[in-house]
């Protein structure tokens, strides 16, 4: 295979345009296009970004016969596809979310009605919210989605610069999101006279949930930026 047609071949395994290539290796699109036709080769730095980009060696761009030449490209399908569609995960993250809050009031859509018919709305609404905890279990649910949509938008707006440890940020998003939400949830209570013993027991246990995935999520993102540093830059033959 040419050094045009292996390009070709990683850009269309990567999901990516050859506008959306040429902005991240900044270059114009008929660079990219020349390329690919072969009626031109990059500069050796273009090469070495070409190479970290799809993670593959310089070696397996420049040369025409490389014992499986296509066997690398195929294992690292999966991270190509993380990087151009990685935003994906926080939209399953706001789906998430958003089953779990629809599943619980779907199941309790009667319980709630009836404490509208029995009280006024404003105490029917509390006694459904503290019954078996409902109220954290909804602003959980909630934060969830937030969480989820905001990563989406994010992970959008980088894509092709998505790495696995991404994740990590994801998954504190999602707890200090639903971790907050819960506490916002707990301070109204307090402020009309809910003893403190009384809140740390409803909403405590969420909270802490949420604070522990948030710390989980933190250390593997940043975990995952160290071994990126301290990975060796990849060097032209």
């Amino acid at each position: 295979m040419t050094f045009g047609e292996k390009l070709q071949k990683l850009r269309a395994q990567a999901g990516l345009s050859q506008d959306q290539l040429a902005e991240l290796l900044d270059v114009s699109r008929q660079a990219v296009s020349k390329w690919e036709r072969n009626e031109a080769m990059p500069e050796a730095e273009k090469v070495v970004r070409i190479s970290r980009r799809f993670g593959v060696s310089t070696d397996y761009l420049l040369l025409e016969e490389m014992g499986s030449p296509t066997q690398r490209p195929n294992r690292r399908s999966v991270g190509a596809w993380f990087q151009s569609r990685g935003w994906l995960l926080g939209v399953l993250m706001a789906l998430y979310g958003l089953w779990r809050l629809l599943d619980l009031v779907s199941g309790s859509w009667e319980d709630l009605m009836r404490q509208l018919d029995q009280r006024t709305f404003w105490e029917g609404l509390e006694t459904y919210l503290f019954h078996y905890k409902r109220g954290t279990r909804i602003a959980a649910d909630l934060g969830w989605i937030a969480a989820g949509m905001t990563a989406a938008v994010g992970g959008a707006r980088i894509t092709g610069h998505i790495r696995w440890y991404h994740v990590g940020a994801e998954l504190a998003a999602g707890g200090t999101a639903s971790a907050l939400t819960v506490l916002l949830c707990c301070v109204p209570m307090l402020c009309i006279g809910l003893p403190a013993s009384h809140a740390l027991e409803i909403f405590g246990g969420d909270a802490l949930y949420g604070l522990a995935l948030a710390l989980a999520g933190l250390a593997i993102f940043l975990l995952g930026r160290l071994q990126e540093r301290k990975r060796p830059p990849i060097k032209t033959q």
